[in-house]
């Protein structure tokens, strides 16, 4: 499996990640009212028989997931972010004092994803100067256990390199993790614009 990324890559990489995962970090207080906890950008590169599980080292154990994903591609290069959350938290957020929308269910996490994942992905792109183009948020799963979620191919293709943002909140129960996916051609691309940045 190759690794593109040097020491000083990973260390580049995580800071840009931790600028995108503070933006969604923002959005996401105003959608649930709630302080934010965010951890540190965990940094992984997979190989291509990796599962779901691999991606979410941060959230723990859970019994039931929800999954979103946004695909982006800069050129010919293609990638996917991924909004996986705890289920049994959202039913609990959704009717937790503050949160800024009526939506329950699937409509719920769709609407938080949305929010999480486009603020991030702008902020990431925004820090690299990419002009990336974002494809419509997809809602895959919805209260699911891990044997029964399937994720979008490009998030498990070849050697991918994944980093995970966990967020929680300081008063609830929510746990979520936010994960860029990236395959080769799209790790080369980040990796020339991290380059451009410590030039």
């Amino acid at each position: 499996m190759k690794n593109l990324l040097s020491e000083d890559d990973q260390d580049a990489l995580r800071e840009t990640c931790n600028l995108a995962m503070g933006a969604g970090g923002e959005a996401l207080f105003d959608f649930t009212g709630q302080f934010v906890t965010l951890s540190i950008p965990k940094i992984q590169q997979l190989g291509g028989q990796s599962e779901p599980r691999d991606l979410l080292a941060e959230m723990g154990s859970v019994n039931a997931i929800s999954v979103a994903a946004q695909e982006f591609s800069l050129g010919q290069a293609s990638a996917s972010a991924l909004c996986v959350a705890c289920s049994e938290s959202l039913a609990v957020l959704e009717n937790a004092p503050g949160v800024s929308s009526s939506a329950v269910g699937a409509r719920f996490h769709q609407q938080m994803s949305q929010v999480l994942i486009c603020t991030a992905l702008r902020r990431f792109a925004e820090v690299l100067e990419l002009e990336l183009a974002l494809a419509p948020l997809q809602l895959l799963h919805h209260n699911q256990p891990w044997g029964k979620v399937d994720l979008p191919k490009i998030a498990l293709l070849g050697d991918t390199l994944s980093v995970e943002m966990n967020y929680r909140l300081e008063s609830h129960v929510y746990n979520a993790s936010l994960v860029f996916c990236l395959p080769e051609p799209m790790q080369t691309s980040v990796l020339a614009a991290l380059h451009r940045l410590m030039a």
